[in-house]
């Protein structure tokens, strides 16, 4: 958050840096799960020392910003202001992307809906603001395991008086792992994950994934996959047994078991597959996107039906064998 730069009026923008600092600026995110995955939501605290009593129009850059903006100013609820591109010189449009400006030559990329603007009446002394909103989080839908990217725009801090440092509290609902950030290490305390950053060069990206139970990492490990070829080997097994008990109870008549098995086998084997994503999603509580998975199964359907009916039709051909060899000896 800062001042925006407005022409004609610099007076104005130049006020954040002349007339104000900053002595705090706490970030507390608070990682929840709805209906349609996790989000994020954020509440900001500013900590403003002012030298003068002044009313300063200020823009939060709320990244992913979606729903449930709340603005206080020392207590009271302040109302955003709608941004009318057209009129404000401080965001522009520059090809397929828009720019807010905080400065005159220096400009920020950012999206509209992105911003929260309103005018802050500051007192002489100590001010206090707080921003509340609804974020989402950039995350890849392909595939079970989850990666989740939350972002910060850190580049408004630079822009006022005798800033030092940001702190930034992650709060997850649930247990995460934090794959990576750009904002150095982390000290972890109790479930909160907490940053301490001095460099407002680049908006701040922390990824995290989930912490899977022993119940799901199996799953996710086996994939439909491998769970689809261990019903398989169970079935196979089952067949066999029953292949070679009717050998030794009928060794000279047709095994009808031999086509009927393998077209069962095949059934179960394609069923369990395509079952199997719902099911891992379902443990996972999750939706995911996979593809065309079921070409896979069209594709797939005459090699399993040639491989396994190679096998049964081998098996079959060696228990014949072996029972007509027992039988000739007695």
């Amino acid at each position: 958050m800062a001042s925006p730069y407005i022409d004609g009026s610099l007076p104005s923008s130049m006020y954040s840096i002349k007339d104000c600092r900053v002595s705090k600026e706490k970030i507390v995110v608070k990682i929840l799960k709805g209906d349609e995955g996790y989000y994020a939501h954020y509440h900001v605290i500013y900590q403003i020392i002012s030298d003068v009593e002044k009313e300063v129009p200020l823009v939060f850059v709320g990244r992913q910003l979606y729903a449930n903006q709340k603005i206080l100013v020392n207590n009271v609820t302040v109302d955003q202001i709608d941004i009318d591109k057209k009129s404000k010189s401080f965001i522009q449009k520059n090809l397929n992307r828009f720019e807010l400006k905080f400065v005159e030559h220096e400009s920020y990329e950012v999206q509209p809906d992105e911003l929260i603007y309103f005018k802050a009446k500051l007192r002489k002394g100590e001010n206090l603001i707080i921003i509340d909103y609804d974020a989402e989080l950039a995350q890849n839908r392909f595939g079970f395991e989850r990666k989740f990217t939350l972002e910060y725009s850190l580049y408004p801090s630079k822009f006022w008086k005798s800033f030092e440092n940001v702190e930034f509290l992650l709060e997850p609902s649930d247990e995460i792992n934090v794959e990576s950030s750009n904002a150095g290490g982390f000290t972890k305390i109790d479930n909160a994950y907490v940053w301490k950053i001095k460099n407002f060069d680049n908006d701040l990206k922390i990824e995290f994934t989930p912490q899977y139970n022993w119940f799901q990492t199996m799953l996710l490990t086996l994939q439909p996959m491998g769970i689809a070829l261990i019903f398989a080997f169970i079935s196979g097994f089952i067949h066999w047994k029953l292949l070679k008990n009717r050998r030794e109870r009928y060794p000279k008549k047709y095994n009808w078991l031999v086509p009927l098995g393998i077209l069962v086998v095949a059934i179960l084997f394609y069923t369990v597959f395509f079952l199997s994503y719902d099911l891992i999603d379902w443990v996972l509580n999750q939706k995911s996107k996979h593809g065309y998975y079921f070409l896979l199964i069209i594709i797939t359907i005459p090699f399993f039906l040639l491989i396994y009916g190679f096998l049964t039709w081998f098996a079959d051909v060696q228990i014949n064998k072996r029972v007509n060899r027992l039988n000739e000896q007695k």
